[in-house]
């Protein structure tokens, strides 16, 4: 069971540079140079008013602006002291690495992956990855509970690649899922795409492109509801997040490159955590609170329902659509 009064969860936006390009994906580049630009201190800003626009484009010819890293925007040592404050209160800690692609970042992640380590009781480490690149993890305390979670963007890698890069990952730690975006063009595949990947072990996640049911055709709802188990397409598809009470914002948040914090959905407002750690203990909500609005991120919303029981909270997701599988898709595992 997950002890709440101990446990944190952090998902860390530690970068927003990729080597990838998908032209999908709010972070590519052709997408930040049409709407958005990265401050190295402040992160993501999308300029508005006709003067901030014109200056903005020339700031950026001049390479004055650039993706927001964390690295890049502090120092190692910086972020290692904001870890070790929140392991004053809290001694669980479950650590998501996204982006961006994290691995960009693999010999820093290493030093505070060691950090961690030595400071809180239990750990359980997530990568959101492409797959592309294969942490050799040199000098990393063996101690890691090391979770991989690998989106698969066929336009930037080909499958038989991807498949060879599962097998190395499977050496570093566990490959949990194997998360694929399907559109609606996509949508006639994704059971032969689904299969491919079980056969090889692999359990491929389906996540809908749009969560806008009005979208979605009778027949593709249904195969939606026999991809997902029932309570990961009723709660976030139907809305039925809204007004109930939720334990995430007692726990959890996003960091971002900038070090500042924030909890998705739940609050606009942000806090400086990394020049004033002690910010943390207003951004975190005291008691449960009722869900404001519509809640997708597969991480968060099931704590609206029963939450989870085991740290594992990916692994726990995984298990629950695989059993889930087996009573629609047999022999899909």
């Amino acid at each position: 069971m997950i002890d709440k009064a101990r446990f944190l969860y952090v998902e860390w936006l530690i970068t927003f540079g990729c080597n990838f390009r998908c032209n999908y994906c709010f972070f590519g580049k052709e997408n930040l140079i049409k709407n958005a630009y990265m401050f190295r201190q402040r992160g993501p800003r999308v300029p508005h008013a006709p003067l901030e626009k014109k200056l903005f484009r020339l700031a950026r010819d001049m390479k004055l602006f650039d993706y927001a890293d964390s690295l890049r925007n502090y120092p190692i040592e910086k972020w290692q002291a904001l870890f070790a404050y929140l392991a004053t209160f809290k001694r669980d800690l479950y650590l998501s690495f996204t982006g961006g692609e994290p691995m960009i970042l693999e010999k820093p992640i290493v030093e505070i992956l060691n950090a961690v380590y030595a400071r809180f009781d239990k750990v359980v480490i997530r990568f959101d990855t492409n797959g592309s690149i294969v942490p050799k993890f040199e000098g990393l305390t063996p101690r890691a509970d090391i979770t991989f979670n690998v989106s698969y963007h066929p336009t930037e890698i080909s499958r038989d690649k991807l498949v060879a890069n599962l097998k190395r990952l499977s050496d570093k730690g566990r490959v949990l899922m194997v998360n694929r975006v399907f559109n609606h063009r996509e949508l006639p595949q994704a059971l032969d795409e689904i299969r491919y990947f079980a056969d090889l072990g692999y359990f491929m996640n389906f996540s809908p492109e749009s969560f806008d049911i009005s979208e979605y055709s009778e027949a593709e709802l249904e195969t939606v509801a026999k991809l997902r188990a029932p309570s990961d397409v009723e709660l976030p598809l139907f809305e039925q997040t809204t007004g109930r009470r939720c334990d995430f914002p007692t726990f959890g948040f996003q960091l971002l490159p900038n070090g500042y914090a924030w909890i998705p959905p739940c609050d606009r407002k942000t806090a400086d955590i990394i020049n004033k750690p002690s910010r943390i203990h207003k951004l975190l909500k005291p008691a449960a609170i009722a869900c404001p609005g519509k809640c997708v991120c597969l991480h968060q919303y099931p704590w609206v329902n029963k939450g989870y029981d085991d740290m594992d909270i990916l692994g726990a997701y995984v298990a629950r659509n695989v059993a889930w599988r087996k009573k629609q898709l047999v022999p899909v595992a």
